[in-house]
């Protein structure tokens, strides 16, 4: 078989995927997610364990139906605080947060109405940022042991299943059409689906990574699903849905690499989105992903291209002449 390589997020709540480092054909390597979709935009890893954010983004890659959901509750993507979500005018944000942002930003928009300044910072400064009007997002291993250490402990997972009750899909697994072979695709999938099951053995054996005591660490674990059935997809579709009408990420779906059992062909993906769709989003604003804006560059003509650019441009400074429009909120 051909080597490829894997990137797995180096989270606790990513170690019953940690098993795929045991196939010779697969050179393995971890780091935090953000990390991991940086390494797959520029082609150096094959597979890799990603914000679900980030999969948005680019809009190019295909899922093979696993990564770390949950429904109701999850602890380790937690917004901190001294006061009531209503008295903050600044939170506070891990650097390395990708989709829990988004996360963050829709429900600050949807559920609570309220539009608070949020700034980045190295996690080693998140803690010393909480106290008066800050509040803070803390995300991975770091949030479980800060759950008894504030007034206000807000789970997003929670805010999310209260406000649509669908389970909260944070990372995926995602490739490039293509990439792994038949043989190496059932592999996996058997691997993820066999260590999935005996991720409380798992998270015994690895728990010395979490400073939180045994049965918390155990209760953490249980809460996590591994494997994106119908119902973790349609909670994935439903925040990528949302978040493209408040123009947080490009509107897309899920699309699944896995192979139909019965008739080895690969499951069958949406129609493409042609070129002049794509000028009609832009048009109209839409956010577009990473994939749809190379298309564009590639595809389109020029003459379009000027034609939206200038549209643009003027509808965002419609009472004074500009050359150079940079607008950070959209980027």
């Amino acid at each position: 078989m051909n080597r490829i390589r894997i990137a797995n997020s180096r989270f606790y709540s990513s170690l019953a995927f940690r098993e795929v480092a045991s196939l010779d054909w697969v050179e393995y390597t971890e780091a935090t997610p953000q990390e991991n979709a940086q390494a797959l935009h520029e082609g150096l890893v094959d597979l890799a364990h990603i914000p679900v954010s980030e999969f948005a983004m680019h809009g190019g890659y295909v899922g093979i139906d696993f990564g770390v959901s949950t429904v109701k509750q999850i602890d380790s993507v937690m917004l901190f605080a001294q006061q009531p979500i209503d008295k903050l005018k600044t939170i506070y944000l891990d650097a390395g947060a990708s989709t829990s942002v988004v996360l963050l930003q829709l429900l600050l928009a949807e559920k609570w109405m309220l539009t608070p300044k949020m700034l980045r910072v190295e996690r080693q400064s998140l803690l010393e940022s909480v106290g008066g009007t800050n509040g803070v997002l803390i995300i991975g291993d770091a949030a479980l042991s800060c759950r008894d250490k504030f007034p206000v402990a807000i789970d997003l997972t929670s805010v999310w299943y209260q406000l649509t009750g669908l389970p909260f899909v944070y990372t995926i697994w995602a490739k490039r059409p293509g990439t792994l072979s038949k043989e190496q695709g059932r592999c996996i999938d058997e691997l993820f689906h066999r260590h999935a099951k005996i991720r409380t053995t798992l998270a015994t054996r690895y728990h010395n990574e979490v400073h939180v005591p045994m049965p918390d660490a155990l209760h953490y674990i249980e809460r996590i699903k591994h494997y994106l059935d119908d119902s973790t997809i349609q909670g994935l579709n439903e925040f990528i849905s949302r978040a493209a009408r408040l123009k947080l990420l490009p509107d897309c779906r899920y699309k699944t690499a896995r192979y139909n059992i019965l008739n080895n062909r690969a499951a069958k993906l949406r129609r493409r989105t042609s070129v002049n769709d794509l000028l009609e989003r832009s048009v109209e604003g839409k956010r577009l992903g990473i994939h749809d804006g190379m298309r564009l560059a590639e595809e389109a003509s020029l003459a379009d291209l000027g034609l939206i650019a200038d549209l643009l441009r003027t509808r965002l400074f419609a009472t004074r002449s500009v050359s150079v429009a940079y607008r950070p909120d959209i980027t």
